[in-house]
């Protein structure tokens, strides 16, 4: 068969379809060898600098190790240095010489060039000489090192060796007698204390050599004027006389030789009171601890009467006047307590007040003096003698009152359960708020003229307490028991009813106990009776101004007595009376049963005759005994001279005396009342005439 062959131009191949031919593509697309040269020296640059970066790091890396390997080397040195070397016979170390510090820092520089040049850098060129700097500044460390550490090694023994010589200082002060001898090892001691600051005033900073030089000379004074005065102190211990030390001390008493001057009499004074406080304080504290523990130790055995008196008796209390007086308390508080003779009544007033103090802290045992606003003191009649002899409870222990009948043996028990316990003694201190808050209620407003006010409270506050500790007891919340909102509170209203009185209740009340007392207050002091007509040889003016008068006026009973009297009885009256030829009559003062008449020029009606039956005596000795005489006249006061005005409510004047001088005078409340107070006749004069001439203005 024949081939046919195509008329048509054969077409010439292409890449893809871009229409490019073939051979066009090969040609344009032929490696540049040139380029690729260069490219592959730009690669291996860039891995060379890869690789120099790597290895500076290395070299970074282990320099920065061994740096501080070599700085812990160094430091090592220089502490074995500063320690120093060790001393067999004494058994401490010593600073080593320099030399000896030298030697061993080129050992050490050997050393560390073997260890760390020849072994670790070995064939480490590069790493050497970055680690070098580092090599040669360790090395310079451990130079410096070593000989700081040696210096303050030195440093440190002179500073042992002062504190070691202090020591021996005073040990040396202690031994020595106290004896002529003294004064040598004093002087001896001065001069090696000056030594001493020399060789160590570098070591141990801010030596007051002029200080320490004193302080040596003290030490000795204090041994020389203690000497001869020690005693034993309650507690056993040693301890010294101060008083006579301090008597001796302002004497010129001789010291073994030795004088003391001015400067060394004020030191040792003052140096000799700290003590003797001080001495006092911890004595005193150490007496009240001992005698507290036995007194609570025994006070339950005692109230109960199972601890006998004889064993009371043999209880070693202190042997001064506190123990005495305390185991002589409890001696009779048992024996009134098997007699029987201890009751059950209490004073209100002192036990609310004893209660309070104990609740707030103030009072924490039965036998310490407590002084009480409530407290009295008075004279009381003799029956056998005849004399008015003082009495009094003020500072007296709450064992004291239960003894004199004062506080009852139950309210005792009361104030010796709360002092027991403290936890108790919390409680209530919560509780008596409670009381407090109430308290006006029940007092009410008449509470000065209600005999029965305190009572009252006495009742409430005792009940309250009863149940606020019942509930405790059962387990009740103190807080809860105290809380008008919850139903535990233990003031109800039934006691609020029964216990707070209204305004016209209180007044029935008031009422009820004035109708049961007297009209006239009771007067306990001295009495013109045969024994004081006897004593004073019928002169009453001078029983009126004797000492037993003057003794009763300044108690709380005659304070009292002219108190109920002011309130109960007497009432001022001021008149205006035309002159007349005897003695006018400028006040009257009257009472329910008696008037006592008061004169113009200051006298008042005569004394009445003295009578145990009557009041009238009593009251006009309590309103006039210290200012006028039996017959009415005033004492030694301004009198009444011709020509002389009475002067004006609430205006004053001065009344001449024979003794050339003027007594101021006033007029007040309806009352001529002359003071002590006296000028001379110029200054009165001009005063008087100052003051007319105003008033006239």
């Amino acid at each position: 068969m024949a081939i046919k062959i195509p008329r048509a131009d054969i077409e010439v191949p292409s890449v893809g379809k871009r229409g490019t031919a073939l051979l066009d593509t090969a040609r344009t697309n032929r490696i540049n060898y040139e380029g690729f040269t260069s490219e592959l020296s730009s690669i291996a640059q860039t891995i060379k600098a890869h690789n120099d970066k790597i290895n500076q790091r290395r070299i970074q890396n282990k320099s920065t190790k061994y740096n501080a390997k070599m700085a812990t080397d160094a430091q090592d040195f220089s502490q074995k240095i500063e320690i120093g070397k060790y001393n067999v016979l004494t058994k401490t170390y010593d600073p080593y010489t320099t030399d000896e510090i030298n030697k061993k820092l080129k050992k050490f520089e050997t050393d560390m060039e073997g260890k760390y040049k020849n072994k670790i850098f070995k064939g480490d060129n590069d790493g050497w000489e970055h680690f070098a700097s580092y090599y040669w500044g360790n090395l310079k460390k451990a130079d410096h090192g070593a000989h700081q550490g040696t210096k303050r090694k030195i440093l440190a023994d002179t500073a042992i060796a002062y504190s070691t010589a202090k020591t021996t200082q005073a040990e040396t002060i202690k031994d020595t007698p106290a004896s002529e001898v003294m004064w040598i090892v004093m002087n001896n001691m001065i001069e090696q204390e000056k030594k001493l600051y020399m060789t160590s005033r570098d070591a141990v900073p801010n030596i007051d050599l002029t200080k320490n030089i004193q302080a040596i000379k003290n030490e000795f004074l204090v041994k020389a004027v203690k000497a001869g005065n020690e005693k034993i102190l309650a507690d056993g211990t040693k301890g010294y006389n101060w008083q006579k030390i301090i008597k001796d001390i302002n004497s010129d008493k001789d010291y073994y030789n030795y004088k003391l001057n001015e400067t060394e009499k004020d030191g040792l004074l003052a140096y000799a009171k700290d003590q003797a406080v001080e001495q006092d304080y911890f004595e005193n504290r150490w007496k009240k601890q001992h005698n507290d523990t036995i007194f609570k130790d025994n006070i339950d055995g005692i109230r109960d009467g199972s601890t006998k008196i004889s064993t009371i008796e043999g209880l070693e209390f202190t042997k001064d006047l506190a123990g005495e007086k305390l185991k002589n308390g409890l001696i009779e508080y048992a024996r009134k307590k098997q007699l029987g003779e201890i009751g059950n009544e209490s004073n209100i007033n002192q036990f609310l007040e004893l209660r309070k103090k104990i609740i707030s802290g103030d009072v924490t045992s039965l036998h310490e003096p407590i002084e009480l606003n409530s407290d009295t003191e008075e004279y009381i009649l003799n029956e056998v003698t005849g004399e008015y002899e003082y009495t009094t409870i003020k500072g007296q222990s709450i064992l004291e009152r239960v003894t004199n009948g004062s506080l009852g043996d139950t309210d005792f028990g009361r104030l010796y359960t709360i002092i027991q316990d403290p936890q108790l003694t919390t409680n209530l201190r919560e509780f008596d708020k409670l009381v407090t808050a109430y308290e006006p209620q029940i007092l009410g407003k008449l509470k000065d003229y209600d005999l029965k006010a305190k009572a009252r409270l006495y009742e409430v506050e005792t009940i309250l307490e009863k149940k606020f500790k019942k509930g405790l007891k059962e387990g009740l919340n103190a807080d809860n028991m105290l809380d008008p909102q919850h139903k535990d509170f233990i003031l109800t209203d039934e006691l609020l009813t029964k216990y707070v009185l209204s305004l016209p209740q209180q007044i029935e009340s008031v009422a009820e106990s004035m109708s049961s007392t007297t009209s006239d207050a009771e007067w306990k002091g001295p009495v013109w009776n045969t024994y004081y007509k006897k004593k004073y040889n019928g002169d009453v003016n001078a029983f009126n101004d004797g000492v037993e008068m003057k003794r009763y006026m300044e108690t709380d009973g005659y304070k009292k007595f002219m108190e109920t009297a002011n309130k109960k009885d007497i009432k001022i009256v001021t008149k205006q009376i035309k002159e007349k030829k005897k003695k006018d009559i400028t006040t009257e003062k009257k009472s329910s049963i008696y008037t006592f008449k008061e004169y113009e020029d200051g006298s008042v009606e005569k004394m009445p005759s003295a009578s145990i039956t009557s009041n009238r005596y009593f009251y006009w000795v309590g309103e006039y005994g210290k200012t006028h005489n039996a017959d009415g006249s005033l004492k030694d006061k301004a009198t009444k001279k011709k020509g002389w005005k009475v002067p004006k409510s609430n205006e004053q004047k001065y009344f001449k005396k024979e003794d050339g001088y003027y007594y101021h005078v006033v007029y007040l409340d309806g009352k001529l009342v002359v003071t002590d107070e006296k000028v001379e006749y110029q200054e009165a004069a001009e005063k008087y005439e100052k003051e007319r001439r105003k008033k006239k203005e």
